[in-house]
């Protein structure tokens, strides 16, 4: 239902669809990797959220990450390190990052680089396979 309002806001900023930005809709598994290696950055508009997959799909290609501060994305996201977690609703503030990060390239690079070091400490199965093993060891051995 906001898609009619969206295109008028596009139309105003004299912005092309299909130049200056894509709708892509849903997007098959097998080009899910082609679509992330082509963006610049990854935004997420949910109300509320477990630990969202498409975070750490995002992280893999080095993708800064902006979404509001719901569920489990304080769980993946580091707020300033590989993305912004922005208080849910505050559109002003969200929109802010998503321009800071596009138009500083210092801070998209360091996001970048952020985002995938923190998915392989906190997230590759080699690395929480040997936390688990040394939690286990300090309260069972």
């Amino acid at each position: 239902k906001e898609m009619k309002k969206i295109k008028n806001l596009i139309s105003k900023l004299d912005l092309i669809i299909g130049k200056d930005l894509f709708f892509t809709g849903p997007i098959p598994n097998e080009q899910i990797g082609p679509a992330y290696a082509a963006a610049n950055i990854f935004v997420n508009t949910s109300e509320t959220e477990g630990i969202c997959f498409s975070f750490l799909e995002a992280m893999c290609f080095g993708l800064p990450i902006v979404t509001f501060d719901v569920g489990g994305n304080k769980d993946v996201v580091e707020n300033g390190k590989n993305g912004f977690l922005v208080k849910f609703g505050d559109i002003n503030n969200f929109s802010k990052y998503i321009i800071m990060i596009l138009t500083n390239e210092n801070l998209k690079t360091n996001l970048n680089k952020n985002s995938y070091k923190i998915l392989k400490n906190n997230f590759d199965l080699n690395n929480i396979s040997k936390k688990l093993i040394n939690l286990y060891y300090q309260f069972f051995l």
